[in-house]
């Protein structure tokens, strides 16, 4: 956690020395949609938004591999108690054998 609160720290200066070093005024066109603003805000914008895409198409990577890592997660639980149980019982049986070997060599 603090070594992405250092990272965010780092990139939130850099953004702010890249949008002091590029105050120049640049006209954006889409379509027929058109708008001015400092270059640096666009190319801002346009990190941000491939920030946002890249963990959008992540998204569904990252929930099935954590739905998997849950399941696996029970399935360990549930194999571990029935190891402990089976132990148990090979325990219980051995304890039982036992006074009945000891009974047949007196």
């Amino acid at each position: 956690m603090l070594l992405f609160l250092i990272i965010a720290l780092v990139l939130a200066v850099a953004g702010v020395v890249f949008a002091l070093q590029n105050p120049a005024i640049v006209q954006v066109s889409f379509f027929n949609y058109s708008t001015q603003g400092s270059l640096a805000l666009f190319v801002l914008i346009a990190l941000a938004l491939g920030v946002v895409i890249g963990v959008l198409v992540m998204s569904p990577a990252v929930l099935k591999r954590s739905l998997t890592i849950s399941s696996l997660r029970r399935r360990i639980k549930k194999l571990e108690k029935a190891a402990e149980e089976q132990e148990a019982r090979r325990s219980e049986e051995e304890s039982a054998s036992e006074p009945s070997s000891t009974q047949a060599e007196e």
